[in-house]
């Protein structure tokens, strides 16, 4: 143990003593005396006990040795000595006034270590908001009232967070804190108004700070992890992080007191800051009501002295315990003047205000016109990738889109040049298609071709917008009418966006109702669809336990609930068993007759040839080919395909790979920006527009350049074209080729002669000649669908 400087001195003491006789006698003790540097206030009480410890001893060894002499035991073992401690002193109340503003006072404390375990329970209510995205989706097309919506949302996780609160107060009132943050035993009335202002000041911070979740929640997250990790480090940031900064230097008058103020005064409009420093000021109150009651006297005396008096929160360490106790000679927690939290509140209502203006405008129709003319304006900037530069256009939609831009036979919905880009590649390229009343549009392509973005970008989904283009039905347009819009939409996504925590039976009552379909008709549709889908025993189950069938199930159930223009089916049959597809095929067919449009995406043709009017292959986001079942099967199976592999250079490079084509992209990016911008004065659209438009006049797209491998292959497509006058080609890869011959040009014998014949012009090293079927078609169009995220 560090024991401070001590030294003792031992000195005889002689002291006359008067005995009864009236004669004196002198008798010689022992003294004593302690010395010390006072450097700490228990250093007297060390050396008192070192005295009391050589006295012990000195009187153990004259006993001992007056035991030997006169041959008596000894009344003291040997051993004993005197072991002194002491209990901290309290605080002074001077002293607790002194220290109580500083960082070390319980009021910081509390206030940082508060806003610090605060800012993960605000941060767990973005938990709700991202797993509630897609079902908030479906919400708003069954017709759900946005303000309605919002509205009890906030109100829910005001309650919530209320309760903590109240748990929270409950707790101080209970572990008290020795008087600081709790109660005390001066006043009950005061206890009570103090844990009322503290629970209110913790309610607004609340409610202030749920509205902040809830404009993080119009934004697209991955996971809930990664959004709770955000929300938590902004609130940690802006609160605890700075506190413990900024306070600190304050106290030691390091920063200058009115920049100090003035940067208190903006960083308040951070709620967690101002949560904090609020805490830290009613502690600090509380102290100060307790302590400075102790000075009532001569307080009220100092307080008559204008000077002492200072409405900003503001004085010198250096005054005395009367003039600090000036500041806290108000009895409302809520004012504007020392460590009232007047300023914190107004400014976390003032935040509140601006998130709920924040709210009702990102669903206002000015917003989504202002993000697509900010999304064009980026886009401009952008170097997409377009990874069918190199395919052949097909004749019907070259057709269909030179048709909607004339404009000619308008329908009531309408695709018009829609195009969705993001900075590395184009998603959907230039779609161009018009559906009438009644009919069935089915949209086939493999797992990464484009559909479901597609589908989204026309339902309206949040964080899927048109690069360029719009979408019309009944005269109303996604982008500039987007409530109206949706509310004549019904969409089934191709997975399960439902919360896991309802069930069925809720999901469906809530679609339904938010359809206005009346509780007695809503109660039959149920039964209907769940006893015809094959999922009835499990409605009432939560979805958690569901299977990915009977979500499917379910999501098409609620799909089809209510009356609607246009349905949109994200692969309804995937996975199903037979009886579900008849019926859902059925039950589709009868919205047809009733005048509903229905868009409907599938990967192979047996799971809408029986439904659809006219179909289209999608690959890398554009349309292959497009006609009515019939149409297709007339080009296509009356006829034969021809495959054609050719001998590759080792030693060349081909971009067959996403890593490679963008190489190849970024080589030739500035001539194709000369290309595009060719015409002066029009914009990207407008150029893009222009270039297809005059390509249609002999229906073929014209290429700037010939890519090395498509130089390989024109000594073959000159001689086969030459031999087959009408021979159509369907598809070319790096060392493929895909040709359809009508079958009334060729016969067997003539095609096998042409490709051994063949064989002397091209370096072919393979072929394969069959009869055609459309299966066999979309194979071979989707045999050219990159995948874009490997």
């Amino acid at each position: 143990i560090d024991i401070p400087n001590l030294g003792i001195e031992i000195f005889p003491v002689r002291e006359s003593v008067n005995t009864s006789n009236g004669t004196s006698s002198s008798t010689v003790k022992v003294g004593v005396t302690g010395y010390f540097n006072n450097q700490g206030l228990h250093v007297s009480a060390v050396a008192v006990a070192l005295i009391d410890n050589i006295l012990m001893d000195y009187i153990e060894d004259k006993i001992r040795r007056d035991a030997i002499i006169h041959k008596q035991p000894p009344y003291i073992p040997k051993g004993y000595y005197f072991n002194v401690s002491n209990h901290p002193l309290n605080y002074q109340p001077a002293d607790v006034i002194k220290y109580s503003e500083l960082f070390i006072g319980p009021g910081y404390i509390f206030g940082i270590c508060t806003a610090f375990s605060y800012s993960f329970l605000i941060a767990s209510f973005i938990i709700m908001h991202i797993d509630e995205q897609e079902f908030r989706h479906l919400q708003m097309v069954a017709g759900a009232n946005k303000i309605i919506f919002w509205a009890s949302n906030y109100l829910w996780n005001i309650v919530l967070f209320s309760i903590v609160a109240g748990l929270h107060v409950c707790l101080i009132a209970l572990v008290g804190l020795n008087g600081v943050a709790g109660f005390t035993d001066e006043s009950w009335d005061h206890n009570i108004q103090h844990l009322g202002s503290t629970f209110i000041f913790i309610l607004m911070y609340g409610i202030s700070s749920v509205c902040i979740v809830g404009s993080f929640a119009t934004h697209s997250y991955i996971s809930w992890g990664r959004g709770f990790s955000k929300i938590a480090l902004i609130f940690l940031i802006t609160g605890p992080l700075i506190m413990l900064i900024l306070i600190p230097l304050q106290n030691v008058l390091i920063v200058d007191r009115r920049l100090f103020t003035a940067i208190h005064n903006i960083l308040l409009f951070l709620p967690s800051y101002g949560f904090g420093t609020g805490l830290y000021y009613i502690v600090t109150d509380q102290v100060y009501h307790v302590e400075c009651d102790r000075y009532r006297a001569t307080r009220n005396v100092a307080c008559d002295n204008s000077l002492h008096v200072n409405p900003f929160n503001e004085f010198s360490h250096d005054g005395s315990t009367e003039q600090a106790c000036c500041f806290n000679n108000q009895n409302n927690a809520f004012s504007f003047v020392a460590y009232g939290v007047g300023r914190n509140l107004l400014t976390m209502a003032l935040v509140t205000a601006v998130c709920i203006a924040q709210k009702v405008y990102s669903h206002s129709k000015r917003k989504r016109v202002m993000e697509k003319k900010a999304l064009e304006k980026k886009a401009r900037k952008w170097r997409p990738l377009t990874i069918n530069e190199h395919e052949v256009r097909d004749y019907d939609v070259l057709s269909e889109t030179a048709k909607i831009y004339r404009g000619d036979d308008s329908h009531d919905f309408t695709i018009r040049n829609l195009t969705v880009e993001s900075p590395l590649y184009v998603r959907v390229d230039n779609m161009c298609i018009e559906i009438p009343k009644g009919e069935c549009f089915a949209l086939l392509g493999s797992i990464g071709s484009g559909k479901s973005i597609f589908l989204k970008t026309l339902c309206g989904y949040p964080g899927f917008f048109s690069t360029y283009g719009d979408v019309e039905l009944h005269g109303l347009f996604l982008n500039s009418d987007y409530d109206k819009y949706i509310s004549h939409v019904s969409y089934c996504p191709d997975h399960n966006p439902f919360l896991c925590e309802m069930s069925g039976q809720e999901v469906l009552e809530l679609i339904g109702t938010c359809r206005k379909i009346p509780t007695d008709v809503l109660d039959k549709f149920i039964d209907h669809y769940t006893s015809n889908l094959g999922f009835k025993n499990e409605i009432e189950l939560p979805i958690r336990g569901y299977s990915s069938v009977h979500a499917k199930k379910l999501s098409v159930a609620t799909a089809l609930l209510g009356k609607f223009e246009v349905l949109m089916l994200d692969e309804p049959l995937h996975h199903l068993d037979p009886k579900s597809r008849q019926f859902i095929i059925s039950s589709v067919k009868r919205l047809m007759q009733d005048g509903c449009m229905v868009i409907w995406t599938a990967q192979s043709i047996e799971q809408c040839e029986s439904i659809c009017t006219k179909m289209s292959i999608f690959v890398n986001g554009t349309l292959r080919c497009i006609g009515s079942l019939p149409h297709l099967r007339d080009l296509y199976e009356q006829g034969y395909t021809v495959i054609v592999r050719f001998e590759l250079d080792k030693d060349m490079i081909y971009f067959t790979s996403k890593k490679n084509i963008r190489m190849e992209h970024e080589l030739r990016e500035d001539d194709i920006e000369d290309e595009v911008g060719a015409t002066v004065g029009l914009t990207k659209q407008e150029a893009r527009k222009k270039t297809l438009t005059d390509a249609l006049g002999d229906m073929e797209l014209a290429l700037s350049e010939l890519a090395p491998w498509e130089q390989d292959l024109c000594p073959f497509v000159a001689y086969f074209e030459r031999a087959f006058p009408d021979a159509i080609l369907v598809d070319k890869q790096p060392g493929f080729i895909h040709y359809h011959v009508n079958q009334s040009q060729a016969t067997w014998s003539m095609l096998f002669r042409k490709m051994e014949e063949a064989k002397t012009v091209a370096e072919v090293d393979s072929y394969y000649v069959a009869c055609t079927n459309l299966d066999q078609v979309f194979f071979n169009f989707t045999r050219g669908q990159i995948s874009l995220d490997s």
